[in-house]
């Protein structure tokens, strides 16, 4: 392979892909060499911009899930008779927050 310069198609193994890719870079010039270590570098740069959008989309809808987590418990506490001031110790709400939860909640029944 090296004495040619070419990896025969035939040629199957767990590295024969690596040794051709190698082989082919190797064989480039230097101004396609250049191009190519450039695209490689932007295929880096975007598959970790990806990844970074999506573990921030799903941090978000994490945090969302635990808001309404909270909200939910608010709710079920109020309707057992408990004081706004242990739901917001229990819940970590502010007194506002679950004084608008019981706003909404009665505007709710009235329509």
């Amino acid at each position: 392979m090296l004495k040619y310069g070419k990896v025969p198609q035939n040629f199957k193994g767990s590295y024969i892909s690596q040794i051709r890719e190698r082989i082919n870079y190797l064989n480039m010039d230097e101004e396609v060499r250049n191009g190519y270590i450039r695209y490689k570098l932007d295929m880096i740069d975007l598959r970790e911009s990806h990844k970074k959008s999506y573990e921030a989309g799903n941090l978000k809808g994490l945090k969302k899930g635990k808001e309404e987590e909270k909200i939910s418990i608010a709710k079920n506490l109020l309707s057992l008779g408990i004081q706004k001031t242990k739901i917001s110790q229990a819940t970590g709400l502010s007194i506002a927050e679950i004084e608008n939860i019981i706003f909404l909640t009665k505007k709710r029944t009235f329509k």
